[in-house]
């Protein structure tokens, strides 16, 4: 057997037996430690941490100083950048990207080509998928949803069991809360929408007074 395949043997038992490998996922200053795991083909590169039960795997990438940490999971070709701390049992997936300051942790889920970033905090249950994207401060929490090709920036916050998807844009101070649904090229900056108002898929409102007059004088 040749170096190079003795190599790859050995590095194959060190994975197998849960072991992370320096060289293969581990590169640069990052650290790897306590249970945590990293296989497959995925890396830890630059400054980044990845400690407690938190998994990084098949081709994910966690660098810069990003934090992986608790039992999160960042896999398949998912990526964790810039300064992004991705905690408790969250989960980042598919093609996603969390970068920049931002925050996914409880049991939130970004997946497909999602894009959280700035200073944004995914959490609790929610999920962000499709190529949605959630930037500046905006928050998404509890059961809410934003999917599609959606957007929520600002310091908006969407929250309960609220949907943003289609091309929706939330932004401003709004907040979405209880069942409310936007959808279509809507774009929201401001109010607080409970989901009384039923769901909303077009225009640009400032609040769901503004809303509602339009909509009861049609």
């Amino acid at each position: 057997m040749n170096m190079k395949r003795l190599i790859e043997s050995l590095e194959s038992l060190a994975e197998a037996a849960g072991v992370n490998v320096p060289g293969k996922h581990i590169f640069d200053s990052a650290d790897v430690r306590d249970n945590a795991k990293v296989s497959g083909d995925a890396h830890v590169g630059d400054r980044a941490v990845v400690k407690d039960r938190a998994v990084v795997r098949g081709r994910a990438a966690v660098k810069d100083r990003a934090v992986v940490k608790g039992s999160a999971e960042v896999s398949d070709s998912a990526r964790v950048e810039g300064s992004a701390i991705v905690k408790d049992s969250a989960w980042v997936y598919d093609n996603a990207v969390v970068r920049g300051k931002a925050t996914v942790k409880g049991g939130a889920q970004v997946f497909g080509k999602a894009v959280v970033e700035d200073s944004a905090v995914v959490k609790g249950e929610a999920f962000v998928g499709g190529k949605a994207e959630v930037h500046d401060n905006a928050v998404v929490e509890g059961e809410a949803k934003v999917e599609d090709n959606a957007r929520v920036g600002g310091n908006a916050k969407v929250r309960g069991r609220a949907e943003v998807i289609g091309k929706a844009v939330v932004e401003g101070k709004a907040v979405l809360e209880g069942d409310a649904v936007v959808y279509g090229n809507v774009r929201i900056t401001g109010g607080n929408w409970d989901g009384s108002e039923g769901s909303v898929g077009e225009g640009k409102w400032k609040s769901q007074e503004d809303y509602l007059a339009w909509k009861n004088g049609k």
